[in-house]
């Protein structure tokens, strides 16, 4: 009786130590990780888990009540015929279906979340508004003020998002982009100077 209550307790204590570290990593990474999705599709698989586990721990609960002399003659397992009393019935039920629920919260969890169509999000869309929202920009904005505010704009969002891609790092981002660099820039200003000039030099 004393290795069997041991092994009750020893149960008991590793599942409950195991599914609150479980839950607890869940419900922090959960506005994170699926954030973009409605109430019930962002907090399925974390309320999954804990209807899972709290099915899973009641049979060890009722192990931990029964070494511990309290309800025996509700909570015992088998009949003198060694059939499942309803308390076993219960308990033997109630541990398949918790571990089947919990093992597809858990794969309902880590696939990847699937945010397009869900109340019209768009990804793409989606991030665009988000930026000209953060530049200051309204949504009613034609796509060309749009273009202009984020240009003259850059320098500013540049030092908000990575304020060390200055200089070489800079000019790079800028060729990536196919956007005209800073030596570009000047340069096509010393050529539009050295045209204008011109026609007013062979008057002269």
């Amino acid at each position: 009786m004393g290795s069997r209550r041991f092994a009750h307790t020893l149960m008991f204590a590793l599942n409950l130590a195991c599914f609150s570290s479980l839950l607890t990593f869940v419900a922090v990474k959960t506005p994170a990780k699926r954030g973009g999705l409605r109430c019930l599709e962002q907090w399925g698989p974390f309320l999954g888990m804990l209807l899972g586990a709290v099915l899973i721990m009641l049979d060890h609960t009722r192990h931990i009540l029964l070494d511990s002399s309290m309800f025996v003659e509700q909570l015992h397992m088998f009949n003198p015929d060694m059939s499942l009393t309803p308390a076993g019935a219960i308990g033997k039920y109630t541990t398949w279906i918790g571990n089947l629920l919990l093992f597809a919260s858990l794969v309902w969890y880590v696939l990847p979340a699937r945010r397009c169509g869900v109340d019209g999000f768009n990804p793409v869309v989606g991030h665009r508004r988000l930026v000209l929202r953060r530049l200051g920009l309204g949504s009613s904005s034609t796509p060309e003020a749009a273009a202009s505010g984020m240009r003259t704009r850059r320098l500013h969002a540049r030092s908000l998002v990575a304020p060390g891609v200055t200089g070489v790092a800079a000019r790079q981002a800028d060729e990536r982009r196919g956007e005209p660099t800073a030596e570009h820039r000047a340069a096509r200003r010393t050529r539009r100077a050295a045209t204008s000039a011109a026609p007013i030099a062979r008057r002269r």
